[in-house]
């Protein structure tokens, strides 16, 4: 119970002074009687003990205070220590609240860490190296390190179960060169922008039905197309392009299976092909033939007149 500081009667006392402090014992009583109340005179509020500066429960575990303390850090209101300052719960008198135990949100409130019920989603607000993991998910907080998913304190994201919808996937920022994947396309970018190297993009061709072309770029000109042609690839150069060529230095450039070339243009080679035989190019021999009979027609003498 709170200490009552009333006017005390003592046996050194003189009649005089016997006198102001039964004045003030009665001005006291009857304040009181009139159901008026102050600091003063209330000893106890349900349990509640009253103080100067402070209202609190009868073990301190729970409390408010009105200290005159002109520090933003000051605690108004504690709960779960008797010493306020290293309670659990506190309002600060700048409004900020300090919780590190509890529950919010179905979370649970620790001094350094936010994680759920099961322990396997977290937060932890501790870091001494860009490395340490703040966010993890998939693991219990004392395997964080090796979670499924984790972000560290220096922004570094890993994930090994990963499913993107929407947005853009980046090999590098914006203003570099890099790698870049959204919706169903993929290309390569340079550091300004223009597609270079390998482009894919499934909606281009065919409106949805599967049928997609694979393309080569350099700064914005596609050069070579992998067109698909429902049944088959065809390789070829596009408009934009000066040709294409298969193989190159010192390495041969080997072809298997069959060939066929299409009769509407022509075939150049610019060097030996050996391994064909005549038999296996489709055409050439019957053409060969004929060619040898009309020289052969040709070199035939002149029949003798009458």
């Amino acid at each position: 119970m709170a200490d009552f500081n009333a006017p005390r009667i003592t046996d050194e006392m003189g009649l005089n002074e016997l006198r102001d402090t039964v004045a003030k014992l009665s001005k006291m009583v009857q304040f009181m009687f009139d159901g008026r109340i102050d600091s003063k005179n209330a000893l106890e509020f349900g349990g509640f003990l009253v103080g100067p500066d402070f209202f609190r429960s009868r073990n301190g575990l729970v409390g408010l205070s009105s200290a005159e303390i002109d520090n933003p850090q000051a605690v108004r209101i504690w709960a779960g220590s008797a010493g306020m300052y290293a309670a659990p719960f506190q309002v600060l008198q700048s409004g900020a609240i300090v919780s590190t135990k509890g529950y919010i949100g179905g979370f649970i409130i620790a001094p350094t860490s936010l994680t759920d019920s099961y322990g396997t989603f977290g937060f932890d607000s501790t870091s001494t190296v860009l490395d340490d993991i703040r966010i993890y998910a998939g693991t219990l907080f004392g395997y964080k390190e090796q979670a499924k998913f984790r972000v560290t304190e220096g922004g570094a994201v890993y994930c090994s179960n990963l499913t993107a919808e929407g947005g853009y996937i980046r090999t590098g920022p914006v203003g570099s060169d890099r790698l870049e994947l959204s919706g169903g396309k993929f290309r390569g970018l340079t550091s300004s922008g223009r597609i270079t190297g390998l482009y894919f993009d499934i909606g281009t061709v065919g409106g949805g039905n599967g049928v997609a072309d694979l393309l080569l770029y350099h700064n914005d000109v596609p050069l070579l197309v992998m067109y698909d042609d429902f049944t088959k690839y065809s390789i070829r150069g596009t408009s934009s392009s000066s040709g294409m060529t298969l193989g190159g230095f010192t390495a041969p450039t080997f072809a298997a299976g069959e060939w066929s070339f299409n009769s509407s243009g022509s075939v150049t080679f610019n060097g030996n092909v050996s391994g064909i035989p005549m038999s296996g190019v489709t055409g050439l021999q019957s053409e060969i033939a004929r060619i040898y009979a009309a020289i052969s027609s040709m070199q035939q003498p002149p029949t003798p007149g009458p």
